[in-house]
Formats: C-alpha cells, sequence, structure tokens
C-alpha cells in the first residue's frame, strides 16, 4: 500500500481537515462491523490519483459544506491495482449515511458513465484488500461471516455504487476462496 494517515500527527496531516478535531471521528475496533465497497463514479482521469479523491473530500462537497473530516474512503483501488491507504481503520469516515460508525470503505476508481468495466489487476487488489481487513479486523473466514460484513454502497442508498458491472455475488465468492488460501479458520 501507498501511503497511511498517520493517527498521531493527525491534525498537521495534508489528509486531515484542520476544521475537525479527528477525537471526535475516533473509534474502537470494536465498533467496526463490516465493508462497505464504493466506486468514484466517474470517467475523468483526474481520480487515476488517490490524492484527487483526498483533495475533493477536504474541500466542500455534496457531503459537507465545510468538508469532510479526512478522506472519505479508507481505502483506495487504482485502475492498474494500485491501493492506497487513505485513512486508518479507527477513524470514522463519512463515506454511507447511517453506516459510518461501524464500515470500513473501500474505493475503486471506475464506475463512469463511459467505462464501467474493472480490470483483472484491480478487482484482484479489491478482493485481497477485503482479505486484508478480515483478516486485520479478526474477523471469521467464514462464508456466514463474509455474507454479513460485505456490502456495496447502493445496499443502503438509492445508488449504482460501485457501479452495475461489479457483481456481489461473485465478489463475495472471490473474498472466500481467496479467504481459504489465507488460512480458513471455519
Amino acid at each position: 500500500m501507498k501511503y497511511k494517515v498517520d493517527e498521531e500527527n493527525f491534525k498537521t496531516s495534508p489528509y486531515a481537515n484542520q476544521k475537525y478535531d479527528v477525537q471526535d471521528f475516533t473509534r474502537k475496533h470494536s465498533r467496526i462491523e463490516q465493508i462497505i465497497v464504493h466506486c468514484t463514479a466517474t470517467d475523468s482521469k483526474k481520480w487515476d490519483n488517490p490524492e484527487a479523491c483526498i483533495d475533493y473530500d477536504l474541500q466542500p462537497n455534496h457531503i459537507s459544506r465545510k468538508g469532510c473530516p479526512t478522506a472519505t474512503y479508507h481505502f483506495y483501488v487504482e485502475q492498474d491495482g494500485d491501493v492506497s491507504q487513505l485513512v486508518s481503520v479507527y477513524i470514522r469516515t463519512m463515506n454511507c449515511s447511517g453506516q459510518n460508525f461501524n464500515s470500513i470503505a473501500v474505493c475503486i476508481n471506475h464506475g463512469g458513465e463511459k467505462d464501467d468495466v474493472i480490470e483483472k489487476e484491480q478487482y484482484d487488489s479489491l478482493v485481497n484488500t477485503i482479505c486484508y481487513v478480515f483478516d486485520y479486523m479478526d474477523w471469521s473466514y467464514s462464508a456466514d461471516s463474509v455474507n454479513d460484513r460485505l456490502h456495496f454502497h447502493k445496499d443502503y442508498s438509492n445508488k449504482l455504487c460501485p457501479g452495475v458491472n461489479l457483481d456481489k455475488k461473485k465478489l463475495i465468492s472471490d473474498v472466500i476462496e481467496r479467504l481459504k488460501m489465507w488460512g480458513d479458520e471455519a
């Protein structure tokens, strides 16, 4: 992974909105219950760089007039498969209304009107990132656990996010298979 928010120096980080106090957005490990997969929903080349996502989130935007406290996504999967951790999982982000306290947000850079295709490298990185979160959070690798914990943004809203070509059943199946290679505990 490319970079990650330094929690100890968060207030001076270029990835934090100085209009907020990070202490108001920290959370305990036990509060985190799910992963929500998102997409950028644009064809713009601007979004090929995860810093564009951070810049957008920190400025006044469609979520908050004063900007978000941090990037809205914990992990960002680029089209070439590179993955960046933008925010510590112990920081609550503004990624999905009603689910922010208990979710980890993973965003894939895709989903515009012209290009809703997910390349193999990006898809593999998405699966690996989800598996990483399951391992890091010490969640069960069982099929029931993956089904209960892995969600799409559109599960909670009237949106297409993370796009029409990402098949949730296939993603869940692929995550379960990959987790078996990591060491099935079920």
